[in-house]
């Protein structure tokens, strides 16, 4: 099956996480036993996985990205994020644009994890409600999103 740039990445930073200090062949097995566990739970979840660059381009667009959004991979791969035509309402590019621009300069605030909820576009034009979460890794952010109401019916099966 081949992998796509956003999977790789997130099984490279599992293994990241939890693959420092192994002792033995037997402890790299597993930690990419786990980097891949966790890799296909991110997948199995709906959450959309993007790579943008520091310039704000898109780099990778993951198969959820392409069934939240409806954008194909070959339409998304090196667009910018702040492209009012694309998934960020219109309203938040220029806002968007100003703060990613300022947290890229700002070294303190690339090493934070961000997470806020907005609307996000659909390529069919419908308006939906978004939680994203976005860390730097290198020379790139790595982002995940996930639809609200995904998050709400989650939340509210655990409460019953």
């Amino acid at each position: 099956m081949k992998r796509s740039l956003a999977e790789i990445g997130i099984a490279i930073l599992v293994l990241l996480v939890f693959g420092f200090g192994l002792k033995g062949n037997q402890e790299a097995i597993e930690a990419h036993e786990k980097a891949a566990l966790y890799r296909d739970a991110l997948v199995f979840s709906g959450s959309a996985v993007l790579w943008v660059s520091t310039e704000g381009y898109v780099k990778e667009w993951d198969l959820n990205a392409e069934k939240m959004f409806g954008w194909r991979r070959s339409e998304a791969v090196g667009r910018s994020i702040h492209d009012p035509e694309f998934f960020m309402p219109a309203k938040l590019c220029e806002y968007h644009k100003l703060s990613f621009k300022k947290r890229v300069e700002n070294t303190r605030e690339r090493k934070q994890l961000v997470n806020m909820s907005c609307w996000g576009n659909t390529k069919p034009g419908d308006r939906i409600e978004i939680f994203i979460s976005t860390r730097m890794l290198g020379d790139s952010f790595l982002v995940v999103i996930d639809k609200v109401d995904n998050v709400q019916s989650v939340a509210y099966s655990i409460e019953e």
